[in-house]
């Protein structure tokens, strides 16, 4: 500690006083004084903050190296309440550094309120300033602002990350081939990251329809392993697409590996092949695309154009869940269940109540399983599995318990809690345990979650049922 004594500076020993504060908070006890450390007075402080004309602020000195220290959110903190007393008499300086700190705690409109309208923010030694705008412009979905402003500023003197800031505003917008430019400069000033920035660049010129250019500076890419292949040539074969030169896209797509193959088909690959005339082959590449994730929708509807099957109808479905778009599983599950076998109707209105259930369509998912829980002339005995039929009812009481009807679901759960064959009966016995529990009625509830640990002893509602019961008690 030596130096730190009492003739130590002022500055450090604030900074010393902030991380003592700092501690307080992390482990709730305040250590008098750090050995060797003169405390500061409550004097000192006070001329800290109103420093004598012509001596450097020294609080804000302070403020700088808490910042660079890395306490974004304290510095952030601080300086705000310091700008909340200097008001209008507040200096840039302390203005430019606030925004600093919130620019570091990515609390972008922060940066914008700071900075936007401030008169000196032209001034030529304001240029960070400017940059630091600029990058909450983009980051708060104004990229047009952010060029404007990167452009008042040196563009040759950027730093990598502000190029890359300037080049992605630029893509925003809607300046494709600058923003490959501006990539271009960004690979050739960092080696490490030259062959992404290349990739960047190869995607921009994509974009603005040069494929030449994208062709050019993706034999660049193509030296840094790092770089997944396919992430090059499908930019290549999109930039081909997007010029007219199907032929072209076409023959780059074939170097893509299957999984990004198919991630073009429904955008690109299917529709060139079609529109040559060459059936076959479109039909093809979409039954291959459905087996990979990433797939478009419009694969699945090129291909039931050509063959609406039960089982393309199927199989599509299956493709739409597993991508996500349950509402699209349910239109082509409607599809199917009206040439559905009557065997397979029961499985397929169940596999559809799914597809609405997880879309939101909850009402819709009562009215389809109606007909089938209640026995109706729809659904013969003779052909519904029981198991099917009470996968129905949970489901059904599922729905209802979403639309706040959980009397109403807890009278369907009660029966499938008391079938002994049902798939989720466990389930069905804890939630009608919950909602006791929920209600207050909490003898009730441990009534049921003894229940479900008692019938359901291997389930995984019954270790859930454990937890409840520990809470209770």
């Amino acid at each position: 500690m030596t130096g730190w004594t009492a003739s130590g500076s002022l500055r450090v020993r604030l900074i010393l006083a902030k991380a003592l504060l700092i501690s307080t908070l992390a482990i709730g006890s305040f250590p008098a004084v750090l050995p060797g450390v003169q405390p500061v007075t409550a004097q000192e402080i006070s001329r800290a903050e109103d420093p004598p004309t012509g001596q450097s602020d020294s609080l804000t000195d302070a403020h700088q190296s808490l910042l660079d220290a890395g306490f974004a959110y304290s510095s952030a903190r601080e300086l705000a309440r310091r700008l909340s007393v200097d008001g209008s008499d507040a200096t840039p300086d302390v203005v430019v550094l606030a925004a600093r700190a919130h620019a570091e705690a990515r609390s972008w409109s922060a940066v914008r309120r700071l900075l936007s309208q401030r008169e000196w923010l032209a001034e030529p030694g304001r240029r960070d300033a400017r940059i630091l705008l600029a990058r909450a412009e983009l980051a708060l979905g104004n990229p047009s602002a952010a060029v404007t402003l990167f452009e008042t500023t040196d563009i040759d003197g950027l730093s990598v990350e502000r190029r890359v800031d300037y080049a992605r505003a630029l893509g925003k917008a809607t300046r494709p081939d600058d923003a490959a430019r501006q990539f271009t400069a960004a690979a050739a000033d960092d080696s490490e990251l030259e062959g992404w920035f290349l990739l960047s660049a190869v995607q921009a010129w994509a974009e603005a329809g040069s494929p030449d250019s994208a062709l050019v500076l993706a034999a660049g890419v193509h030296d840094h392993s790092a770089v997944w292949r396919d992430s090059t040539f499908t930019e290549i074969s999109r930039a081909f697409f997007e010029s007219g030169a199907d032929s072209l896209g076409l023959a780059f797509a074939d170097s893509l590996s299957r999984p990004a193959r198919a991630r073009m088909a429904g955008e690109w690959l299917i529709p060139s092949l079609a529109a040559s005339g060459d059936t076959a082959s479109a039909r093809r590449e979409a039954t291959s695309a459905l087996r990979y994730r990433g797939v478009g929708p419009e694969v699945g509807e090129y291909l039931l154009g050509l063959d609406a099957s039960p089982a393309n109808l199927e199989r599509v479905a299956e493709v739409e869940v597993r991508e996500g778009r349950a509402a699209g599983a349910a239109d082509v599950l409607r599809r199917l269940l009206e040439i559905a076998d009557e065997s397979d109707r029961a499985e397929v209105t169940l596999e559809l109540s799914r597809a609405l259930f997880a879309s939101g369509q909850y009402r819709a998912v009562g009215s389809t399983v109606e007909p089938w829980i209640r026995g109706s002339d729809d659904a013969p005995d003779s052909l519904v599995s029981s198991r099917v039929v009470q996968r129905m009812r949970f489901l059904a009481g599922r729905a209802l318990y979403r639309r706040g009807r959980r009397t109403d679901a807890a009278r369907l759960w009660r029966i499938v809690a008391a079938d002994a064959t049902a798939p989720d009966g466990a389930w069905a016995a804890f939630l009608l345990a919950d909602i006791r529990h929920d209600l207050g009625r909490l003898s009730e509830a441990r009534a049921g979650y003894e229940e479900t640990v008692a019938r359901f002893p291997r389930s995984a509602w019954a270790g859930q049922a454990l937890i409840r019961l520990g809470m209770i008690s």
